[in-house]
């Protein structure tokens, strides 16, 4: 092949044949202009490529930036830049030792296969790059190309004839989660409180991936550990936590994690690509995590396998409920003004009930029991005597949860899941003796109707074995960036002075349910459901006041809710939403 003599002519019209070489023409002709007769091409080829490359990639700039995909983990980048906007290329930073002084180099260079092909897609000739304004029917993807002033001016026109005709709260703002485009989410906000308009629509709850269990639990949005903290701990559960796709640039620490002692079990309704990398992998039936949960906790409760010191210490297990209003025993219970707030032990030494140290309002800033000499009850039922003089029976929550527990036996939970009654004792036995143990969660677990019981569950679970707040344990849900916050959003975008609400709830009201079609406020809906005037809704779901009702009755509740203006709705029937401004956002996916 080497020895075969071409001309300069032939050259150059092969490569113009190949249309995957047409980039390359300017470079090749310069170099057939260069080529002698019966010469070898290889050499010159090879020069024309590096000469193109270098073209291609040449850029003016450097400039330390993140990755905008939504995984949450932002991973540093950066990116070469051609003129003021053309990036050309992108690398990982590699410099997070310059932000965290504590774990150093740890996290370098950090990032994934995702983050570095994203810039095809900003690059992408198919990345719309300017407005469309339809021409055919609604959903027949009928549209045109127009100008920004046009569109701009198409836009205002419409709204301002909403806001004359039907309110300014007629046009409802949703865009997601704000953490990955502060500009573009401020800008949004800002313009929603500055028109008066219905929102901005939470997001949350709308693609609901996260665990509401945690703020019903410690009373704040949620709490998860740095996934450098993956590789303390020495049992690692990954519960519908698919990381090697959904987390990439941290699935390594899963396998550093292995290699450092670790046992890892993974726990998924599929086999997928993080589940080939666990030790044990186990696969309950869609939507069972809380029973399988619960049958753990039975097992450990049966067994005396749980952290009896820690719980008596840092959860409600030991506190008193009384049994005719399944309410906290409180101080207020107890004495004339006496605090709602201050709870109640029974304290095995002094046999009697007494105010729990560290709760709200109590001057013992402090949770340590042997400090005031305490040592309270877990499994107890008695009785107390309120401050009126009435006696009233009262079981620890320790007891009740024991009670609550009892039916689910390791071979009810089997059918209920489809996991081995073994295989559930195993699981149980590893709790209880591998320590520290840590709990990831995936949002997948969420995705399901009273999603809080799979959290709550689990968070009891890590409780009951003393793995809330240590290094290498916890319940860790990485779903969102809520930890991260601009400094001046809240001024700038001004949210709570707008219309805030619940999107889902939003979506119901108008969409779904269309309550604006029976033409009431609230209040007359209420109305009219208890007089029996309304016994369906416009969606043809049934709707009642008796509480024997089943859902008719929860629908019944909801809407007395709204009624109550326990959560905003806005705007209120009998008017309806006749716009919405989506923005940094796919709202129907």
């Amino acid at each position: 092949m080497t020895d075969k003599k071409i001309s300069r002519r032939q050259f150059l019209g092969t490569l113009a044949a190949g249309t995957a070489t047409v980039a390359l023409l300017p470079s090749l002709t310069a170099c057939g202009g260069r080529l002698k007769k019966g010469e070898f091409v290889g050499k010159r080829l090879h020069e024309a490529g590096e000469e193109l490359y270098r073209k291609v990639f040449a850029f003016d700039k450097i400039v330390r930036t993140s990755c905008a995909g939504n995984c949450t983990q932002a991973c540093g980048w950066k990116a070469f830049v051609k003129g003021d906007k053309y990036i050309v290329a992108n690398e990982p930073a590699g410099d997070y030792d310059r932000f965290d002084p504590i774990l150093g180099a740890s996290y370098n260079p950090r990032g994934c296969l995702r983050g570095a092909s994203y810039l095809k897609y900003v690059n992408s000739p198919v990345r719309l790059k300017h407005p469309l304004i339809r021409v055919g029917k609604r959903g027949e993807g009928k549209f045109r190309r127009a100008t920004w002033d046009e569109a701009m001016n198409l836009i205002t026109a419409g709204m301002t004839d909403i806001v004359r005709k039907d309110g300014s709260d007629a046009i409802a703002f949703f865009s997601p989660i704000p953490a990955f485009n502060y500009v573009s989410a401020g800008a949004g906000y800002r313009l929603c409180k500055l028109m008066g308009a219905a929102g901005p629509l939470s997001f949350y709850d709308w693609y609901c991936d996260l665990p509401p269990g945690e703020p019903m639990t410690w009373a704040f949005q949620t709490d998860e550990c740095e996934e450098a903290d993956w590789i303390n701990a020495r049992l690692l559960i990954f519960w519908g936590a698919n990381v090697a796709e959904s987390r990439m640039a941290a699935a390594h620490l899963l396998s550093e994690a292995r290699y450092r002692g670790a046992k890892v079990v993974g726990i998924f309704t599929d086999y997928n690509a993080t589940a080939r990398m666990v030790d044990q992998f186990i696969s309950p039936k869609p939507g069972t995590d809380a029973a399988l949960v619960m049958g753990l906790i039975k097992i450990l409760l049966d067994n005396k396998w749980y952290d009896e010191d820690y719980i008596k210490t840092f959860t409600d297990l030991p506190f008193l409920v009384r049994s005719d209003n399944k309410k906290f025993l409180r101080e207020s219970d107890m004495a004339a003004n006496g605090s709602p707030f201050k709870l109640y032990i029974w304290d095995q030494k002094t046999n009697q009930p007494v105010l729990a140290p560290g709760t709200l309002g109590d001057k013992r800033d402090t949770l340590d029991l042997k400090a005031f000499n305490l040592d309270p009850a877990l499994d107890f039922s008695g009785k107390v005597t309120l401050g009126n003089g009435n006696k009233v029976d009262v079981r620890t929550v320790f007891t009740r949860l024991q009670e609550e527990v009892k039916i689910y036996t390791p071979e009810k939970v089997t059918r209920i899941t489809g996991v081995g009654a073994q295989t559930l004792k195993n699981l149980a036995s590893d709790l209880h003796s591998i320590k520290p143990a840590m709990i990831v969660e995936g949002g997948g677990a969420n995705h399901w109707f009273h999603n809080d019981i799979n959290n709550r569950s689990m968070i009891l679970l890590q409780a009951l074995t003393g793995n809330i707040g240590v290094g290498g344990g916890g319940f860790n849900q990485y779903t969102g960036q809520y930890k991260v916050w601009l400094s001046g959003l809240g001024n700038y975008g001004m949210i709570l002075k707008a219309r805030p609400q619940n999107g889902t709830l939003f979506v119901w009201s108008h969409y779904d349910a269309q309550l604006w079609r029976l033409g009431k406020s609230f209040p007359e809906l209420v109305s009219a459901i208890e007089k029996g005037a309304i016994t369906r809704l416009p969606n043809g779901v049934a709707v009642s006041a008796d509480p024997g009702s089943g859902w008719a009755y929860n629908y019944y509740l909801l809407i007395q809710s709204l009624a109550k203006k326990w959560m905003p709705v806005y705007p209120q029937p009998p008017k309806r939403p006749k716009a919405m401004i989506i923005w940094r956002a796919n709202f129907l996916n």
